[in-house]
């Protein structure tokens, strides 16, 4: 599919981007370029039989152990080995700004 200046404009309008006109042709010329570049996927043998996949193993092969209740260590002890803690809780630092 070919995209042109009046798709673009109608895509951007649609999504709320607000591009300049003189980048219209570059990211026309980059739509474009990655459209033939994808496309060739289409060429290699047996891409159209492919099944999608979310993980590269069968799910049921994965072999997960059973979850099981064990020892635990008490609060006390945990906070015996941070670097800060804070009511009862391990302090960190804050990582937004």
């Amino acid at each position: 599919m070919e995209v042109d200046r009046k798709l673009l404009e109608k895509i951007a309008n649609s999504i709320m981007l607000e591009l300049k006109k003189k980048h219209y042709k570059h990211v026309e010329e980059d739509i474009n370029w990655l459209n033939e570049y994808v496309g060739k996927f289409k060429d290699l043998e047996g891409f159209g039989e492919a099944m999608p996949m979310n993980y590269p193993f069968p799910l049921e092969d994965v072999g997960l152990r059973e979850d099981e209740v064990g020892e635990h260590l008490a609060t006390d002890e945990v906070l015996a080995n941070v670097g800060e803690s804070e009511e009862g809780q391990v302090k960190i630092s804050k990582v937004i700004r």
